[in-house]
């Protein structure tokens, strides 16, 4: 495998948004891929064309580039994303490009949500108060104040459902008909800490390499689908704070994944938490502290983390069917997650998981660089039957360097990232 170390720098609206979704389930492309993984040329020609113009249109108006999008290789579908503003500024940014795409916004505060909002509100004041500025660019952008917004609509349905649709990952699923692996590894006589994942999904889909230098937060680098600022699937801050996501599909029981329907109290959604954690927690204390301290929502799946930072500390997180918070920490050189309970015991976990079965033994053989735990992930990565790694990335915490390899190349080029302190 080849790697390289280039680059060193860095439903109102649902109702609208549900007759869209609806057109968009009904419409297949013409032009069908002889490979169920591989979405056509047409699809990968046209799927962010109008998102591009959105964001030429509401950068223009801003008067400033908040948002760089671009490709990494010609003809490559994972793109590059590079953010550096205020929150303030991101969310202006996002909502004129919501407004210039769909033009409606979902009716917002009413006198029956009032009390939830107020409560919503009172929340991020004290957990981060950075998201409601972002929400105040939102609502302003769209002629708006921050107390118009419905915040319980605005935590997931409202990102969610602008990005599906601005990078059309319906066609995706039409066209084409989340599971994952992560491995962190403590190096201590070098005082190294790598962290190797591999994202797994049934077919290629919109993904993107995001490097965010957001105003008053640490920076951050890392992979992302779906949402390419709130869903951080696998990154690193400039403190060397690691944070992965993976679903929590086995038993099943751990994966009831809880809808669209806001809880009754104050939440956080929980891979908007991971983006809030990376930004704002140094060390895994911090940022499993941050996670245990407000009401983690799972409207999507059930996930569980793998925490990991530049001074050697590990963890996994991970909920119980109650939502009660569990923390797993390293007590061996390694830790290795992929999506069984940790809660059922690791007995469990070995005897229900192929790919923990096969990295145990390279872990425990020891590790001696971050190229023999690439060899890890290359073993227990999918490249046939129902699911793809659609990107294997590895991380060295204290260098602040990635490297990710992405599927569409036959994970032959390397593609290098770093933080600069």
């Amino acid at each position: 495998m080849k790697k390289t170390h280039g680059l060193r720098s860095q439903a109102g609206l649902m109702a609208g948004i549900l007759i869209v979704f609806v057109l968009l389930a009904c419409q297949k492309e013409e032009a069908s891929s002889p490979n169920p993984f591989l979405p056509s040329q047409e699809l990968l020609g046209s799927y962010d064309r109008r998102f591009k113009e959105c964001l030429q249109l509401a950068t223009a108006e801003l008067g400033k580039e908040v948002m760089r999008y671009e490709a990494i290789r010609p003809g490559l579908l994972p793109k590059k994303i590079s953010i550096e503003a205020t929150h303030y500024e991101l969310g202006y940014l996002l909502g004129r490009i919501n407004q210039a795409r769909f033009g409606f916004l979902q009716p917002g505060r009413t006198a029956e949500n009032e009390a939830i909002n107020q409560q919503i509100e009172q929340m991020y004041l004290e957990l981060y108060p950075p998201y409601l500025e972002l929400l105040r660019g939102v609502a302003e952008a769209r002629g708006l104040t921050l107390d118009e917004l419905d915040l319980r609509y605005m935590e997931h349905e409202y990102f969610m459902g602008s990005w599906w649709y601005l990078f059309n990952y319906q066609k995706f699923l039409d066209e084409t008909d989340f599971s994952c692996s992560l491995a962190s590894y403590y190096l201590e006589n070098e005082g190294r800490h790598l962290v190797g994942r591999n994202f797994d999904n049934q077919s290629d889909r919109p993904h993107f390499l995001v490097n965010t230098k957001m105003e008053g937060s640490y920076q951050v680098l890392g992979n992302s689908c779906y949402m390419p600022y709130h869903w951080v699937t696998d990154g690193m801050n400039e403190k060397g704070l690691f944070i992965g996501v993976s679903t929590n599909g086995n038993p099943a029981r751990y994966n009831q994944k809880e809808g669209y329907a806001y809880p009754e109290v104050p939440a956080v959604q929980v891979i908007h938490m991971v983006r809030i954690a990376l930004e704002t927690c140094a060390t895994v204390e911090e940022a499993a502290a941050l996670f245990q301290s407000v009401r983690i929502w799972f409207p999507e799946e059930f996930n569980h983390l793998l925490l990991a930072d530049a001074g050697g500390d590990a963890a996994v997180l991970e909920w119980d069917p109650d939502k009660n918070a569990h923390v797993f920490r390293r007590d061996k050189p390694y830790l290795l997650l992929t999506n069984t309970a940790y809660l059922e015991g690791l007995d469990f976990v070995e005897s229900n998981c192929s790919r923990y079965r096969k990295a145990k033994p390279m872990l425990e053989a020891g590790i001696g660089d971050i190229g023999q735990l690439l060899d890890v992930m290359e073993a227990i990565r999918f490249t046939s039957g129902e699911t793809r790694t659609l990107w294997t990335a590895m991380f060295d915490l204290p260098s602040l360097e990635m490297d990710v390899w992405y599927r569409a190349e036959g994970f032959e080029v390397g593609h290098g990232e770093g933080i600069k302190e």
